[in-house]
């Protein structure tokens, strides 16, 4: 079960903005001994362009729209601490003509990953087939709109199929804090 807390935006942000929080969830507790959080993704797990965008002056909006959604949903359905420190926002394309895709796994791992509570995906793009991210544990089609925001716990596995028609955009982006799932 999920719910989701809708938003309007103006100005130059983002359109219609969906935060899409797993209620369910609030308490499951993440296991840190569980093998599959250390376990690096063969190559052919994904198949993606990937770029990072800076936080500079142009891109401060972006980072602080995202990161107030997200500290909304933290407040109303996880409780993580987290002290508003984000990653670097990742850019990434997903080419139907080269297969793209993400197959299952976590945002949680070794050193610096350890610290990620939280994954944001904004979609950017529509006009693309399959594509789809899908979060496990989460019971419901994901409605992939320009302008959705898909805010969930970083240690649920989730993928994203194969794009066949198209191509996929999306920002995606962590949000971490001073020590793991705290």
């Amino acid at each position: 079960m999920s719910a989701a807390i809708e938003s309007s935006n103006s100005g130059s942000s983002f359109q219609g903005t969906t935060m899409v929080s797993a209620t369910a969830l609030a308490g499951t507790p993440a296991d840190p001994d569980i093998p599959w959080l250390a376990t690096p993704l063969p190559p052919a797990a994904r198949t993606s362009k990937v770029k990072w965008m800076e936080y500079n002056d142009s891109t401060a909006w972006i980072y602080q729209k995202i990161g107030e959604l997200i500290h909304k949903a933290n407040q109303e359905v996880w409780k993580f601490d987290w002290e508003g420190h984000t990653d670097t926002i990742q850019h990434t394309t997903y080419y139907a003509s080269e297969g793209g895709h993400y197959d299952w796994h976590v945002d949680v791992g070794n050193g610096s990953m350890s610290m990620r509570k939280i994954s944001a995906v904004l979609i950017l793009n529509d006009n693309y087939e399959g594509g789809e991210l899908q979060i496990q544990k989460i019971g419901e089609d994901l409605e992939h709109k320009k302008g959705n925001l898909f805010i969930f716990p970083s240690y649920l596995m989730h993928r994203v199929t194969p794009v066949t028609d198209g191509t996929r955009r999306s920002l995606v982006i962590w949000a971490g804090g001073p020590q793991p799932f705290k």
